[in-house]
């Protein structure tokens, strides 16, 4: 939960197989409500194909998705919808320093999309973990609008 939106990530795996299922408000707006929920199979360790359902803009969409892990342990994930928007999404967590035993670490997340043009969206957090299942942080994310918005608040963990 941030000030300036809420987020839930859930993520289920047996072995080979993974469910991930991600919902985002932003603004507290209902009408900014998007979701993502996504089932993969892992070819090998670096390598996840599957199939899933995206909401935007209040449309659902349906998708094929792809995950690999780059070098450096980034994570690329990227899915094409049915009407023909390709998205992806890089991710790299990094640790900063330990505070009292504790990581602080800064996560970013670019994401690219081309459906009638290019676009681009960015996303990171700094967060500082207090405890197993919680963390303090802040947020800044710069939308496709070109929209800045910054964000503070808890992460919970279970």
């Amino acid at each position: 939960l941030y000030t300036n939106s809420a987020k839930l990530d859930v993520g289920i795996n047996a072995g080979r197989y993974e469910v991930e299922m991600e919902l985002e408000v932003d603004e507290y707006d209902v009408d900014s409500f998007e979701a993502e929920i996504m089932f993969k199979r892992y070819l090998d360790r670096f390598l996840a194909v599957g199939t899933g359902v995206v909401v935007e803009d209040q449309k659902v969409y349906a998708a094929l998705t792809a995950a690999y892990n780059l070098p450096g342990n980034i994570e690329m994930e990227g899915y094409i919808r049915h009407d023909g928007k390709a998205v992806v999404k890089l991710s790299k967590s990094i640790p900063l320093a330990s505070i009292a035993g504790r990581p602080l670490v800064l996560d970013l997340t670019p994401g690219f999309s081309y459906e009638d043009q290019f676009d681009w969206d960015f996303e990171s957090e700094l967060t500082y973990e207090y405890s197993k299942n919680v963390s303090f942080g802040a947020s800044f994310s710069r939308d496709e609008n070109g929209d800045n918005k910054i964000g503070f608040g808890i992460k919970v963990r279970f």
